[in-house]
């Protein structure tokens, strides 16, 4: 009689692991399905915003932007599509920025543009080493001086004489100056990097830029390079 009993348990015992089985196994597929179609929705819609991404950086007009925690400095603007060039943003322009920067109001900023980059000016103070403008070789402390104070910008200006450009004009080719003396002595990722760790920031920040934020920059170094063999 025991073997029977045993066997009418191991029965029910049976069904029972059965049961429980079928409904992980209806659970694993049911999570896999739905981890699937989030996958290709997530894909269909990175695969969007990256298009409109890549249109608008590569076509788009874009304002370059030095700042602090609260004010802005000095900026141009990039243009294109047909020739890469830039434009002076006037001194009006820079203070109503300022205005609009304190209260956190980038979209008034933005206005028609495709991005803007609002560079720290840690980033400069921090990676710079000296630049040159013209004839003139400017260190970092003299550089800085230049860029945020309106003081040492008008005696500098006075000094090289130059009748084609406004002070602030001059401010500006000093920032983007050194921005391409920074790229010559860091990697030329330094921008991603200042983006990655808070120095630079873009706006608006799509869902891409997030996206490449999570990257780590060793393998988006290593995809361009395999690209440009």
């Amino acid at each position: 009689m025991n073997w029977i009993f045993i066997l009418i348990i191991s029965i029910i015992v049976f069904f029972i692991i059965l049961k429980i089985t079928k409904k992980i196994l209806v659970a694993i597929s049911l999570f896999f399905l739905i981890t699937t179609i989030l996958a290709l929705v997530f894909g269909f819609i990175l695969y969007k915003d990256f298009t409109s991404f890549k249109k608008g950086f590569e076509n788009g007009e874009k304002l370059i932007l030095l700042v602090d925690e609260s004010k802005v400095y000095t900026g141009v603007n990039l243009v294109k599509p047909v020739d890469p060039r830039i434009s002076y943003i006037s001194q009006e322009e820079i203070d109503m920025f300022s205005g609009y920067y304190q209260n956190n109001e980038l979209d008034k900023i933005l206005y028609n543009k495709s991005f803007m980059f609002l560079i720290k000016k840690d980033l400069i103070e921090n990676e710079l080493d000296y630049i040159y403008l013209g004839d003139s070789n400017l260190s970092n402390s003299e550089a800085m001086q230049i860029l945020t104070l309106d003081q040492y910008l008008e005696d500098f200006y006075s000094k090289i004489n130059h009748q084609e450009k406004t002070p602030y004009d001059i401010r500006a080719d000093i920032f983007l100056s050194s921005i391409s003396r920074i790229a010559e002595i860091k990697s030329p990722l330094f921008l991603l990097e200042g983006y990655k760790n808070g120095q630079i920031k873009i706006y608006p920040e799509s869902l891409t830029l997030k996206f490449i934020k999570m990257i780590p920059s060793g393998l988006i170094m290593k995809v361009i390079q395999d690209n440009s063999k």
